[in-house]
């Protein structure tokens, strides 16, 4: 282990500094170097940063204060920096808020608040970083997010939110133009309705999903990717995913489903139905999907199944079938190369 506990001197000319694992419990005014573009303080053991730390780094745009152990920031703390800073990292501390600490941050475009301690979101904590395009909030306490909090943050495309304590009503607020966002592990119980038409990978495992209705993904045309897996789904409607037509990912693992779901978009590429109750292979589910590349069922209730059922899947590669109680097994003239069976009763994929 690293014992040094006095923050090191810095080389003026230095453009990258990391001073990790150092065990630094404060930081003092660096001074030494004005030309740092970008500062690495992670794993140390800081409580407290002073308004003066950052005064003369006036060139720096990325800073790295990730798992240590501070509990609150004054904006002041950011003040000579604000302008410039372009990605922040603050994730696996202790912050219980941030009600100012960003509001002179106008040019920031990544940002990282994973693994704190907050309970609230609102629009004036966030509004000055209209440049924001990555926000991190998973591993939190989380349970309100203001009516039109993200309002301020059009250029917001990645908002990652899982493992926090959302309802339902909270995340249909969101809004903006997002292209990727994640509420797995909140408790919901149904596809949010406040999204936009942007949306191209969205994330919902688990939570208390039971089922999916027709029109559940109608206002996301441009969906490539849906993960629902570790949930309770046992009902999905006829056509759910029918009209998603750059759709080419989709998790459906670890639900309660009995049955393959019907009209799935000939697009996909991958389709992951494995760990449910699925008793047989509807052949009729999987026609249309000449481009699926990669299937599981494994561990279901298969009993039967034709080596045909999968004929006409032509740019299939994988299957995983294994963890199934197969009882019949039907050959046709079309495919009867025991290898093939074989493969498909002992491939396992993991997601």
């Amino acid at each position: 282990m690293n014992l040094i506990t006095r923050q090191p001197s810095i080389i003026d000319d230095v453009r990258i500094m990391q001073i990790t694992r150092y065990n630094l419990s404060e930081l003092n005014a660096m001074r030494e170097s004005m030309n740092l573009n970008e500062l690495k303080l992670s794993n140390n053991l800081i409580v407290n940063i002073k308004d003066e730390c950052f005064a003369l780094l006036h060139n720096l745009t990325r800073l790295d204060l990730s798992y240590n152990q501070i509990d609150y920031l004054n904006y002041t703390v950011f003040h000579s920096i604000a302008a410039n800073l372009i990605t922040l990292d603050l994730s696996f501390n202790y912050l219980t808020t941030i009600n100012e600490t960003f509001k002179e941050m106008i040019e920031l475009t990544k940002l990282n608040l994973q693994n704190n301690r907050l309970s609230s979101i609102s629009s004036d904590q966030l509004k000055s970083m209209k440049k924001l395009i990555y926000l991190n909030l998973a591993d939190n306490f989380i349970n309100q997010i203001d009516t039109a909090t993200f309002i301020f943050n059009s250029a917001l495309r990645k908002l990652i939110l899982n493992n926090n304590n959302l309802s339902d009503s909270v995340v249909d607020t969101i809004g903006t133009k997002l292209q990727f966002l994640d509420v797995s592990a909140n408790n919901l119980n149904q596809i949010p309705k406040g999204l936009n038409q942007y949306v191209v990978d969205f994330r919902f495992s688990k939570n208390n999903l039971s089922e999916i209705n027709s029109d559940d993904f109608d206002s996301f045309p441009l969906l490539r990717i849906i993960v629902l897996s570790n949930n309770k789904i046992t009902t999905i409607e006829y056509d759910a995913f029918g009209r998603l037509k750059f759709l080419t990912h989709l998790w459906l693992n670890n639900n309660k489903l009995t049955a393959i779901p019907l009209n799935l978009p000939s697009n996909l590429r991958e389709l992951y139905l494995q760990s449910n109750e699925i008793h047989t292979i509807d052949e009729t589910a999987l026609l249309g999907l000449t481009r699926l590349r990669q299937l599981s069922l494994q561990s279901n209730h298969i009993e039967s199944w034709t080596v045909c059922s999968f004929c006409r899947l032509k740019n299939l590669k994988s299957i995983a079938l294994k963890g199934n109680q197969f009882e019949n097994i039907r050959f046709n003239r079309v495919s009867n190369d025991s290898n093939i069976v074989e493969q498909y009763l002992n491939t396992s994929i993991d997601t």
